[in-house]
């Protein structure tokens, strides 16, 4: 490829001057490396008017007319002639430089009398407009400008690609049309004329280009066209895209769109998340990229209809590369969608075939020409530096990639899975409308999304999170609403400030987070509760972020079926309504999303947009057809189950997705199933497509599946197989069942080509298969009974005793491990299992313990007593008995607490000094609470006693501290300051400030009120405070009230 680089001198003159200059002179027959002379400018008088107007709509005649003239006077002296006739048999770049009206002029149509110098056989010559740093420069520095435009050449510069491993044209496009702005795009008839021309090229099934014609003939077979659709229209959402890729990923950025000059400032109109117009200058955009921009900018822009708008375009492709990028496309004016789509499709096929950027833009014009589009001139690039080259190494033969579809989890656990942003499809005015709806200043406090199965409202839900991200903080549930839980994931740490970063006075006057956790756990109606705590002077010195609970899968557990409709539950309205109330009457910032397969009755749902989520789009439908190795020619499949398949699915992205594997699979018979399921409605397509998936599994893999149900969570797959004691190699199972789609979660280690790894990933039966199992009968009674505890010991050696940080495994975890260790128990063993009980008695015990030293230390002390009663009802152990006690304590259940102390002390063992210690010490203070002083004392002393002989410091400085507030109540002053000096003296050593700040306080008091001495006590006071706030504590609100009266 060989460019000759052109400046026109024009500046209002009856004289153009031209030089040309080339940096390779052996390839013009040793002509001189720069020439100059004068033009007359009046030869294209009439011309330079027409550039006036900006050039309208000109018919493939009128452009030879136009072309023949603007060459004749270009070539003056037949210096062009001379030169292009040296240069046949390679692809010429003439890298005009015009200033003024001349960069109007459409130097695209060239004509040297016998064809387009774009067409011209044995090599193309194709214009180009060269925008040097310098501007239309004098003759005297063209050649410095060349060289320095040589230079800066892109990623791709020349014919060869770069050294990187790259096989595909990778296109980022995104389409703009925000709402209530002229004129109006079509998105879906824009997306889908896009993406029919261009599937050929991503290994999708259909047809060449529209039009076919030779161009299209000529596109080699192997080329391949990776195009990522960014989904929204907004640079936020453009700018994650390209951070998860990476910022040099792709080749070419594609935009389409308005685009207009604002105060003489060119304009791309993006979309904001909610659809409104959102102006983006070049500088916005090279931000976007993070200024790392692809070798080509493709900027499609919309045909406006207005003649002085033309220019709005050009000058953003020259802002463009004022910003750094390298070339730009600019397309604009092509008469339809599809003129403009399969212009794209030549070109990026011309590009995927091997061949550089400038005889992909020939071809393209060639086919536009054969089309007779009226605007194919239109089509302009400009450069900066180098022209581009050659984008990709194409591989011929080679088979059809698929770009890999990435998940992840919408809730902690993983029960629900959804794609991963840069693979969500679709749904942009939904998006936006549902965006609105929780945005700050909407009325509404949430959206509803209703759909069937699959339908892909959990995607949504995620991608509204997604969006919001910046604005909220995400908190999810998955089925049934439980008030404990609400209160408990609201009051958790992760949500609030940290004590550090508050300051003294919000401490002070009682808006920490510590009593923002009080708040919500104290025993007001809940709608009481919420209320004060999302009033603004609270929340805002207690939370990060407003939130955005999510609650999905809100038909399991939620409702109820009155008549023909559906209601909400009694527990489930009486918590939402609480939210409701409290966001509407706090005016709290907060907003929740709720997705459920059923319209459900409830008073206060006006307070929601209910979206329904309908099928998806054919463009969408074709974008997902593009990921699936099935529909994108990666399997061999007949074209008519893939048609039938894609009828089937009728817009559902999960069945389509479904489908997917099921053709994959050589194990069942997709043909057969397919027939089936047409004659059933679309709302149970997914039911009876795993039923009939699981007719033709055999039987063991459907045994598989159905003693997974006992999990509540997704599960390693060595946890199902280690239910299956009674069939061989159950990996296989797992994996035929993988293959067909009857598992969710990450897969990757049952399919593995070099076979299942049970220990990799998590994986789970999805809800609608569940619902098939569940109506198989059990292999034999007792059967499944069996399998609780089985899964017990399997679950508490992969999630808990084998790993290596037990401080980690969340509360979920340890609780579905002790649900099923208790179901266990419940158990008669058989004779091969007769020491599980034992083993399933400990991991009870053992789950039970962390649980409730992790609540007692939340203050989860309902939640405590819960658990204590479940776990002493299939076992009984002193040290649940303790903690029962406890809880039950702060409960203000004092009888009950005294009992279980007392029980709990009996059944300590004697070896077990430390726990007896504690029990004791503790028992001591109930006591105490309940004015039984004598019996306290002795067992304080006897506590003191037992941790001596352990060496149990912190215990002794905490009974100690106990003793002194007893001696200080019996007058004992002068005994009491001994005791909390002593106190203090072992907690200096320990790090536990707050309790050494508590006593502090209590010298400091005894200190003021029975000695006197108000100099000491201030000292214990005022280090007391700077503790209490450092750590965050609510009682900084009491000692600073003790200084203030002291003082």
């Amino acid at each position: 490829m060989q460019t000759l680089y052109i400046n026109l001198d024009f500046s209002g003159k009856e004289e153009v001057e031209l030089s040309y200059y080339t940096d390779n002179p052996a390839s013009v027959g040793g002509d001189s490396l720069a020439e100059s002379f004068t033009l007359p400018a009046e030869e294209i008088a009439d011309l330079m008017k027409m550039a006036e107007r900006k050039y309208g709509t000109l018919a493939l005649e009128e452009c030879a007319t136009t072309g023949r003239k603007l060459y004749q006077w270009l070539d003056a002296n037949k210096w062009l002639s001379r030169v292009l006739s040296r240069l046949r048999g390679q692809c010429v770049v003439l890298a005009i430089a015009a200033g003024g009206k001349m960069a109007y002029l459409p130097w695209e149509t060239l004509h040297d009398t016998r064809t387009f110098l774009v067409q011209r056989q044995g090599g193309a010559v194709v214009p180009v407009r060269w925008l040097p740093d310098v501007g239309a420069i004098p003759s005297s520095t063209l050649e410095a400008a060349a060289i320095l435009a040589s230079a800066k050449s892109s990623r791709y510069g020349g014919d060869e690609p770069a050294d990187k491993e790259n096989q595909k044209v990778r296109v980022l496009f995104m389409a703009s049309s925000p709402l209530n702005t002229l004129p109006v795009m079509n998105l879906e008839a824009e997306e889908v004329e896009m993406l029919a021309a261009t599937q050929n090229l991503g290994g999708v099934r259909g047809e060449p280009p529209p039009g076919g014609g030779k161009a299209a003939k000529n596109l080699s077979a192997s080329g391949e066209l990776e195009l990522t659709v960014e989904e929204s229209g907004c640079l936020v959402e453009l700018a994650r895209l390209v951070d998860f890729y990476g910022a040099d990923y792709f080749d070419v950025l594609h935009l389409r769109g308005n685009t207009i000059l604002f105060d003489g400032e060119p304009q791309f109109i993006s979309e904001t998340e909610t659809g409104a117009p959102h102006p983006a200058n070049a500088e916005a955009i090279a931000e976007t990229l993070q200024f790392y921009w692809p070798p080509l900018v493709f900027l499609s822009a919309c045909r406006t209809g207005a003649l002085e708008k033309e220019e709005a375009p050009s000058a953003m492709a020259e802002a463009l590369l004022n910003q750094g990028a390298t070339a730009v496309l600019v397309s604009w004016r092509l008469a339809g969608e599809k003129d403009a789509a399969g212009a794209a499709a030549v070109f990026y096929g011309s590009c995927a075939a091997g061949e550089n950027v400038v005889t992909a833009l020939a071809n393209t014009y060639s086919w536009l020409m054969e089309k007779r589009a009226r605007d194919w001139y239109w089509l302009r690039l400009y450069v900066a530096g180098a022209v581009p080259g050659v984008l990709v190494t194409p591989t011929p033969g080679g088979q059809t990639s698929v770009p890999v579809v990435q998940y992840r989890s919408l809730d902690d656990s993983g029960r629900v899975i959804v794609p991963a942003p840069s693979a969500f499809v679709g749904r942009r005015r939904m998006i936006q409308k549902c965006c609105a709806a929780i945005g700050s200043k909407s009325e509404r406090v949430g959206v509803l999304l209703t759909g069937p199965p699959g339908a892909g409202k959990s995607s949504i839900a995620a991608r509204l999170c997604d969006a919001k991200g910046g604005d909220y903080q995400t908190l999810v549930w998955v089925g049934a609403l439980d008030e404990a839980s609400l209160v408990e994931r609201l009051s958790r740490g992760d949500s609030l400030f940290a004590p550090t970063t508050l300051h003294v006075h919000d401490l002070l006057n009682g808006c920490s987070p510590l009593q923002w956790q009080r708040l919500l756990k104290s025993d007001e109606p809940l709608k009481l509760r919420l209320r004060k705590a999302f009033a603004a002077d609270m929340a805002a010195h207690a939370m990060t972020k407003p939130w955005l609970l999510v609650f999905d899968e809100f038909e399991y557990g939620n409702l109820e079926r009155r008549g023909e409709r559906w209601w909400l539950t009694r527990k489930a309205a009486e918590i939402l309504e609480a939210l409701v109330f409290a966001i509407r009457d706090a005016k709290a910032p907060h907003r929740i999303i709720i997705t459920c397969e059923e319209l459900f009755e409830w008073s206060w749902l006006a307070a929601f947009h209910l979206q329904p989520v309908e099928k998806l789009s054919p463009a969408d439908v074709l974008k997902i057809c593009r990921r699936l190795p099935s529909f994108s020619g990666s399997y061999a499949v007949k074209p008519e189950l893939l048609t039938t398949a894609e009828n089937l699915a009728d817009g559902n992205p999960r069945i389509l997705e479904w489908f997917d594997q099921v053709l994959q699979s050589k194990q069942v018979d997709a043909a057969a199933i397919m027939e089936a399921i047409a004659p059933v409605e679309s709302q149970r397509r997914a039911e009876v497509l795993a039923q009939e998936l699981l007719a033709q599994l055999l039987p063991e893999s459907c045994l598989m599946l159905k003693a997974a149900l006992i999990y509540h969570l997704p599960v390693p797959p060595a946890a199902v197989a280690a239910l299956a004691t009674h069939i061989t190699n159950p990996s296989i199972h797992l994996r035929r069942a993988a293959e067909v789609g009857l598992l969710n979660g990450e897969l990757s280690g049952l399919l593995n080509s070099r076979g299942a790894n049970l220990s990799e990933g998590i994986i789970s039966v999805p809800k609608v298969v569940a619902r098939v199992l569940q109506r198989l009968p059990a292999s034999h009674p007792g059967h499944s009974d069996a399998l609780y505890g089985r899964g017990a010991v399997a679950l508490y050696r992969l999630w808990y005793s084998e790993t290596d940080s037990r401080e980690s495994v969340s509360d979920e975890k340890l609780l579905e491990i002790h649900r099923l260790a208790q179901k266990g128990l419940a158990h008669k063993p058989s004779a091969e299992e007769a020491k599980l009980p034992i083993l399933l008695a400990n991991i009870a015990t053992q789950t039970a313990l962390v649980l409730l030293a992790r609540w007692k230390h939340q203050e989860l002390f309902e939640k405590s007593v819960s658990l204590a009663t479940a776990t002493l009802a299939v076992i009984e152990d002193y040290r649940i008995r303790h903690r029962l006690a406890a809880a039950l304590k702060q409960l203000a259940q004092l009888e009950a607490a005294e009992a279980s102390y007392r029980q709990a002390l009996e059944l300590c063992p004697p070896e077990d000094l430390k726990e007896k210690a504690s029990i004791v010490h503790n028992l001591a203070i109930l006591l105490r609470t309940k004015g039984m002083t004598v019996e306290a004392l002795r067992l304080y002393e006897q506590s003191l006693q037992l941790k001596e002989s352990i060496g149990n410091t912190r215990g002794r400085a905490a009974t100690l501290h106990q003793l002194a507030n007893l001696k200080a109540e019996a007058g004992q002053i002068e005994e009491a300051i001994a005791l909390y000096q002593q106190s203090l003296s072992l907690k200096e050593s320990d790090g536990n400030l707050r309790s050494r700040a508590a006593t502090l306080a209590m010298l400091g008091q005894l200190m003021a009120t029975e000695r006197g001495d108000t100099s000491k006590a201030l000292d214990c006071l005022q280090e007391s405070l700077r503790i209490l706030v450092e750590v965050g504590a609510p009682e900084a609100l009491q000692v600073q009230e003790m200084i203030a009266h002291l003082q």
